[in-house]
């Protein structure tokens, strides 16, 4: 006859597999910012966003994990805008003002649920801006829930948090634009757009979970035949050690299914069982 053991792997790898889906059910995932780069190459890139200008000029500053700098002299600065602040008519730097726009490439595709861009000052911050991700073929609107915290205090030369969260999706870029013909934050015309960071924040998958699985009493159920008798054995390994009676009681079969239970101390090794049948119980 061939062991049971088949019957206990079967029951022990259902619990386990329930054990751990509770787990990585209840496991929770970091957030991450996905596109910080500061190598100044390769990806995340922030290349294909629109020129700075001046002290503006440095588009990799953008993902370099900087929010704050010591001095004004970061970042990117976008052309355009107005010299004015209260003039509308007035003149864009370097270039007329106009639609201008900061991208990140992954150079592959990410999953990511919000995005955080540290501007310098209130008055490069727009009064209402555009997300957008590429979905392998086109760019795709992002409907999001914005928060701006003009209130915040910046370690730096000046910078502010502008929040933008929506349902997670999926994008291998993702584009932030702005017209800088247009009013700032707080109701003054734009001076040109200056962005200190761009924050793309993904979730981490958790490593695996360790798993403990502490079983106090194993249950083996085994069917039987009228006339045959049957004895429950286990070994902790299939190469060593000898088959053990569990009990050294062999079972007389009555065509109904038996049940036997081994208890389960802490730290024993793993065991495997069989059942042994046969039509004459050796003697006692």
């Amino acid at each position: 006859m061939q062991p049971r053991s088949d019957r206990k792997t079967r029951t022990s790898a259902a619990l386990l597999a329930v054990l751990i889906a509770a787990i990585c059910v209840t496991a929770s995932a970091a957030e991450t910012n996905l596109a910080v780069n500061t190598s100044g190459s390769g990806f995340p890139s922030p290349l294909a966003s629109d020129r700075g200008w001046g002290g503006g000029s440095y588009v990799w500053e953008i993902v370099d994990g900087s929010r704050h700098y010591p001095q004004w002299y970061h970042g990117l600065a976008f052309t355009g805008g107005h010299t004015d602040s209260l003039n509308p008519d007035s003149p864009g730097y370097i270039e007329p003002a106009g639609v201008r726009q900061a991208t990140i490439d992954f150079g592959q595709t990410k999953r990511f649920h919000k995005v955080v861009i540290w501007h310098h000052g209130d008055e490069h911050a727009p009064a209402s801006a555009r997300l957008e991700r590429w979905d392998g073929r086109a760019w795709v609107n992002i409907p999001f829930e914005r928060r701006y915290e003009s209130n915040f205090v910046s370690a730096g030369a000046g910078s502010k948090p502008d929040k933008y969260t929506f349902a997670e999706v999926s994008g291998s870029k993702v584009r932030y634009s702005l017209d800088n013909r247009e009013r700032n934050i707080v109701g003054t015309w734009n001076i040109h757009g200056w962005l200190y960071e761009f924050e793309v924040v993904g979730a981490t998958e958790p490593p695996p979970p360790s798993v403990c699985v502490h079983v106090s009493q194993v249950e083996v159920c085994y069917d039987t035949v009228t006339g045959a008798w049957y004895q429950l054995q286990y070994r902790s390994t299939l190469t060593a050690q000898e088959w053990t009676p569990l009990s050294s009681r062999w079972v007389a079969g009555d065509g109904e299914r038996k049940f036997a239970t081994d208890a389960v101390g802490s730290g024993q090794p793993q065991r495997f069982y069989r059942v042994a049948v046969t039509n004459t119980p050796p003697a006692p």
